[in-house]
């Protein structure tokens, strides 16, 4: 894979009053050189702060926000813009993993034929599961659940 595509908020990040970094979080950032977030928070300086709190800041190369969806005919709400990520990113769709907690998220991966993570949502430090989970495969099928890993 050559793009990494994160969701923030009950993927990588939980909330709170201090964001905590879900575990395994870093060993999956070691297997990308090119990493993006993309989240619906319309707020970049937010999303910045807590990428600098959370010490991987200097780790993403491009933050897509609430003010990078788009509308899309038949969707009722504005959706992430995957293609266009990946396009800025300097990667195809096929070389591209986006991992999220998200039904949107999924279904904008799908729309697009980006490969898909859908991860359990993270609400809290203490949970079983890991994005090492993630770091140690090679390949990855075009939809990949791990909610019940």
């Amino acid at each position: 894979m050559k793009l990494l595509i994160l969701d923030v908020y009950g993927t990588i990040v939980a909330r709170g009053a201090r964001p905590i970094v879900r575990n395994g979080l870093f060993d999956l950032l070691d297997c990308f050189g090119n990493i993006a977030v993309a989240t619906d928070d319309p707020d970049r300086e937010v999303i910045e702060s807590y990428l600098e709190t959370l010490g991987m800041r200097d780790r993403v190369g491009a933050i897509y926000t609430g003010q990078d969806l788009i509308r899309l005919s038949g969707y009722p709400d504005e959706r992430k813009d995957l293609e266009r990520i990946c396009r800025e990113c300097g990667a195809d769709v096929s070389e591209t993993l986006f991992v999220s907690d998200g039904k949107r998220d999924r279904e904008d991966a799908q729309r697009t034929n980006v490969r898909f993570a859908h991860v359990p949502y993270f609400e809290k430090a203490e949970e079983s599961f890991s994005l090492t989970l993630l770091a140690t495969r090679m390949t990855f099928p075009i939809y990949l659940d791990l909610r019940k890993a």
